[in-house]
Parts: structure tokens; sequence; C-alpha cells
């Protein structure tokens, strides 16, 4: 289905129009005597039909998902685990990844329409107050050991140690 709409987007014409309509008539009559130019139009348009399709139900998937993590938020209360400030701008972003998705499709643009995908499928899975990913220490969205540190440091509040380097006067190399 990608590489369908891939293929239209690149040829800039549909891919069943030829430039040469009576050479390619008589090369489909020699080489696929069963094949017309009206049925391999017709195959084109069910192929891209099907694909448009595909990717609709990708779509309304995950616009179903979204009805039901925003149910959720709505039941769920406020704890040390799921903030809801934090999910609603989640939510909001998927909702806007999912306007951008529709849009994707409408212009047929497949690698925009699974960017904004994954996109909304992210979105949603943090916003979703069962996967606990939006906590109010941000430990969740960083490895152990990789956590910014929110008080000073009493190593390094000592600044006597710390080389200067003056770098606005020229050195003895550039004289």
């Amino acid at each position: 289905m990608r590489l369908m709409f891939d293929l239209k987007a690149s040829i800039g014409r549909n891919p069943w129009e030829f430039k040469h309509q009576n050479a390619a008539g008589k090369w489909l009559a020699k080489h696929h005597p069963s094949v017309t130019l009206k049925t391999n139009e017709g195959v084109w348009r069910e192929g891209m039909d099907a694909a448009q399709a595909t990717f609709e139900t990708s779509i309304e998937l995950l616009e179903q998902r979204s009805i039901e993590v925003e149910k959720r938020m709505k039941m769920q209360e406020e704890g040390p685990e799921w903030i809801i400030e934090k999910a609603q701008v989640s939510f909001a972003a998927a909702q806007f990844d999912l306007d951008i998705a529709r849009n994707a499709l409408a212009d047929e643009n497949a690698p925009g329409l699974e960017r904004a995908l994954a996109r909304v499928e992210a979105a949603l899975i943090e916003a979703d107050p069962g996967t606990g990913l939006l906590s109010s220490d941000y430990a969740a969205s960083a490895p152990e050991d990789m956590l910014l540190r929110t008080e000073p440091a009493s190593e390094f509040s000592d600044h006597a140690h710390l080389e200067i380097v003056d770098l606005t006067t020229p050195d003895e190399e550039e004289e």
C-alpha cells in the first residue's frame, strides 16, 4: 500500500496513465494479451482504493483508542504515578497528529501518514493512566542514573579549582 502511494507520488501522475497510449497498448497486446489499458487501470484503481481503505482503518483504530484513553483519563484520579495536566497535553498532541494523519491520507502521503500515526500511538500511551508513564518525579521518562539534578551538588560549589582559559586575547602562536 505504501509502495503504491509512493510510486504515484514519485512519477507525478497516475501510474496507469501511459505517456504513449498506442505504444503501451501494442506492448500489452504482444506480451500480455489478456490485459488492456482499461483492465490495467481498473487493477491500479482497485489497489489504490484498497491502500486508501487500509490507511483509513488504521486512523479509525487510533481514533477509537483515543476515545477509550479519554474515558480512562476522566475516570482516573491524579496521583504520584499519573498527572492529569501532562496527560491532557499528550492527549491533545495525539488529537493534533490524528488530524495530520487525515491530511496526509488526503494527500496520499504514506510516509507522513505513518509518522503521524506513530506519534499518535506514542502520545496515547503517555496519556493513558494505565501505563503510569507520566509521574510527578519525571523518573519514568529517564533511565536510572540519568536523572537531572534538581539540587546543587556540594562538590561543584567550589569553583576555585577550575582552570580559567581566556580566549579573548591572542596567544603566542597567533602573534
